[in-house]
């Protein structure tokens, strides 16, 4: 059971007694935002660190960014950073790495990151596609998802996902450009799969597939 269906059910979390007890926030409030999905605890299954909450009558939380390019790779320099990050006290990190052994990596700085741990799984296929000679719009839908469930299983604890572009969408896009485009980079790759492919948004298509990934190791989307 993920937090949020425990607290649907009427069950106890620990982690909701650690949010409450460093936030002295209003107990009621708090399971009421998590019941109804105001709030969110990102905490995969396979880790262990003090919960962290985000969302409605909480504490702002700051999320710091890190990562590897193709141009600057260093495993090195990537925990140097979440040291840093781990130094100012950022609330949660995220590894938006595309340079590198993106496996490897991952688990390097899973290993010794005692907050939430982010990843945006687009970037990785992206780079899948590029190692092996291929273009992004020609991987398939289970490639994708693939990358999402290998991602969890690590212990990835939230994820960017881009389900809110549509086929519908792109068509109004191409009718009305943008003055700066898709800004987002996870977004115009999508945009660019579904145009090339002529195929609805497959995050989107199989929307209940991403969320039993997210289900079976309380990821947070």
């Amino acid at each position: 059971m993920t937090i949020v269906q425990d607290i649907q059910a009427g069950k106890d979390r620990p982690e909701l007694k650690e949010i409450f007890e460093r936030e002295g926030c209003c107990e009621k409030c708090l399971l009421q935002g998590v019941r109804e999905g105001w709030v969110v605890v990102p905490k995969n299954v396979k880790r262990s660190f003090p919960a962290c909450g985000i969302g409605w009558k909480l504490h702002t939380k700051v999320n710091a960014n890190i990562g590897t390019s193709p141009d600057c790779c260093n495993i090195e320099t990537e925990i140097e950073k979440l040291n840093v990050t781990l130094e100012a006290k950022a609330d949660t990190v995220m590894d938006l790495s595309t340079g590198g052994d993106l496996k490897a990596i991952r688990r390097e700085l899973l290993d010794r990151s005692p907050i939430p741990f982010g990843t945006v799984p687009i970037y990785e296929m992206a780079k899948k596609a590029f190692d092996a000679g291929k273009e992004f719009n020609d991987l398939d839908t289970d490639t994708l998802f693939e990358v999402i469930e290998a991602q969890c299983d690590q212990g990835v604890d939230f994820i960017t996902v881009h389900t809110s572009i549509t086929m519908e969408g792109v068509e109004i896009l191409e009718r009305n450009p943008r003055m700066l485009g898709i800004v987002s980079r996870g977004g115009s790759l999508i945009a660019a799969w579904m145009k090339k492919n002529r195929r609805e948004n497959p995050l989107y298509e199989h929307y209940d597939r991403l969320l039993n990934i997210a289900e079976k190791y309380d990821c947070t989307l």
